[in-house]
């Protein structure tokens, strides 16, 4: 049987939150003001000046290590995720985020035909998404539209046999972030030349640039894009936590990078590098990974985390560089 009655607007979102005077400062913040109290019910209502309502509900928990249930954990669980809110200038926002020191999860990026979009979270890790709805098609000027339309898309100096620039191109795909690949004509020297020496004096790959952010090494860069664009399942907030996928980044730079990396361009492209101490470094380096893997399904957190992404391309290469 149809429900007879349409469902006309959203009248309020509830957001449980674990400390109300400091849940109500946030909010306050981003432009809500306290208009009722509900006492008996723990909770209040909100409204913005244009007339959105929430609800916030005081009786939440405090999880160790500020994890979100719903987003966090590596099973999914049901249930409402997010709020998303319109607002007219999702760049003006972006810059009043900075100045207020609140920190953006995920980076303004198209979501859709319709819209462009960021991520934040409130002190309890609920996470808030905001929106700048796009007009349709031709009923702007064409300035107007490519401004809106075309955010700047990162540009990565890329070669496709690189193992670290595979890092950046697979952590890109895995999370939907948009890569514009640059290749590099290393063997004609590009990479000794301008624009590449200019933007890396090293003359290595991969190179990140986006807007006003240059960036050499993946590893950084893998910090550099689930910190700005990822969220906190790629790289996560607490020290200890950011600590435990660093390791492996670190694994990535230096044991991996002297032993299955250092092999795979002696047999590959004829590097004139000790391929003997390369395969001795690996020999012991390989039994340590199996033996984590063996009591754990993920490098760290248990999930999967911008360390994967690190040290995968290694495996791919293992065996070929043997």
């Amino acid at each position: 049987m149809k429900q007879p009655q349409y469902i006309r607007q959203f009248d309020h979102v509830g957001i449980r939150v674990s400390d109300r005077q400091q849940a109500v400062a946030f909010y306050e913040q981003l432009g809500f003001r306290e208009i009722r109290c509900f006492e008996k019910h723990e909770a209040n209502e909100m409204e913005s000046p244009a007339g959105v309502r929430i609800n916030l509900i005081f009786n939440a928990t405090r999880l160790p290590h500020g994890r979100n249930l719903l987003l966090d954990e590596p099973i999914k669980l049901p249930g409402v995720t997010h709020p998303a809110f319109v607002v007219d200038d999702l760049y003006a926002l972006k810059d009043w985020l900075g100045k207020a020191g609140i920190a953006i999860t995920e980076g303004i990026h198209r979501l859709g035909p319709r819209r462009i979009t960021l991520f934040i979270r409130d002190p309890d890790r609920n996470v808030l998404e905001f929106n700048q709805l796009l007009p349709e098609p031709g009923s702007v000027s064409t300035t107007q539209e490519q401004s809106l339309y075309e955010a700047p898309v990162m540009k990565l100096y890329d070669l496709e046999l690189s193992g670290n620039c595979y890092k950046v191109r697979l952590f890109a795909a895995l999370a939907g972030i948009e890569l514009e690949l640059e290749p590099v004509d290393i063997p004609g020297g590009a990479h000794k030349r301008s624009p590449l020496i200019d933007l890396n004096p090293w003359g290595e790959l991969p190179v990140l640039v986006d807007g006003d952010v240059v960036l050499r090494d993946s590893q950084a860069i893998l910090v550099y894009l689930a910190r700005s664009y990822g969220g906190n399942q790629w790289w996560p907030d607490g020290a200890a936590q950011q600590g435990e996928v660093m390791q492996w980044l670190s694994t990535a730079a230096n044991e991996i990078h002297h032993g299955p990396n250092t092999a795979r361009l002696v047999e590959k492209f004829g590097y004139p590098l000790n391929k003997a101490h390369a395969l001795e470094v690996s020999a012991q380096l390989l039994p340590l990974i199996e033996q984590h893997l063996s009591q754990h399904q993920w490098l760290a957190l248990g999930r999967p985390t911008i360390a994967e992404c690190a040290v995968f391309p290694s495996w791919r290469w293992v065996g070929k560089g043997a």
